[in-house]
Order: C-alpha cells, then sequence, then structure tokens
C-alpha cells in the first residue's frame, strides 16, 4: 500500500487527514488511527489528527 501524507480523504463521510510527518503505517501502529480505504485505491491512510 501506499502512504498518503497531507492528504484529506473521506471515508464513509469522515474526513481523514495525513499530516507530512506521519510515518509509514506498520503493524505497530495503534489499530484505531489507521483506515484501510478501499482497496482499489491501493492506499491506507494513518490518522494524525
Amino acid at each position: 500500500f501506499a502512504v498518503l501524507h497531507n492528504q484529506r480523504l473521506t471515508l464513509d463521510d469522515r474526513v481523514v487527514v495525513c499530516k507530512a510527518d506521519s510515518t509509514p503505517i506498520e503493524a505497530f501502529e495503534p489499530a484505531e488511527n489507521t483506515f484501510y480505504l478501499n482497496a482499489s485505491w491501493g492506499i491506507r491512510i494513518l490518522d494524525h489528527s
């Protein structure tokens, strides 16, 4: 998956924000801060808001 930075995307009408200082998402990240978006997008985002 790609890790997006400085992006605002919606997931079920929820806005997910990634700041420039976000780190790659790995298994050790808190699950509640990790959003798996539509698989066809090939991305996942860490919510730092």
